[in-house]
């Protein structure tokens, strides 16, 4: 479906889109810094980012565990070729998103269209429709991905944040 390309692509990395393509085994970990977000309070952000690029071979959802373990925000990137998507991704969303307790701003789809790909796809369903999703293509959009992301990424780090100032108060209190 794309996800090492996109992955790549939002960490900036140099391996895009050439050569064989490669699965993912198991989970492959991006860090990198995400400079100038802009918070609701127009304060400058700058964030460092670990990208956990999660292999879609169910052969390692015995590992799923300690990928979602900690996670403060989701991209489930599927390809839009797929029409018949939605139980692999509601079975992602479930466990990494509802059962970790993130909020649906903390989650995230990326409908990928590979390069000379179809352009058409098929809606989501249920509870995944209310989910902002992204159609991509590096190709096509680049910079309105990148905007996307760090959009995405402002989100997360402000329900990150909320969420660490009422650990902090609680402790406080009691």
């Amino acid at each position: 479906s794309g996800k090492s390309v996109v992955a790549n692509f939002l960490a900036e990395a140099t391996d895009l889109t050439g050569g064989n393509y490669r699965p993912t085994k198991g989970v492959r970990i991006l860090e990198f810094e995400c400079t100038g977000l802009r918070n609701n309070s127009n304060r400058t952000l700058n964030v460092d980012v670990e990208l956990w690029d999660c292999s879609g071979n169910s052969d390692y959802e015995s590992c799923w565990p300690a990928m979602w373990k900690d996670t403060h925000g989701v991209i489930i990137v599927y390809s839009q070729e797929n029409l018949d998507h939605n139980g692999e991704i509601s079975k992602w969303y479930t466990h990494f998103v509802s059962q970790q307790g993130l909020r649906d701003s903390q989650c995230m789809l990326f409908a990928h269209a590979k390069p000379d790909g179809s352009k058409q796809f098929a809606d989501l369903s249920g509870s995944l429709s209310r989910l902002k999703c992204v159609h991509t293509s590096i190709e096509d959009r680049p910079e309105s991905i990148r905007q996307e992301f760090r959009t995405f990424l402002t989100h997360v780090w402000e329900a990150w944040a909320a969420k660490r100032d009422q650990e902090e108060l609680s402790i406080v209190n009691n």
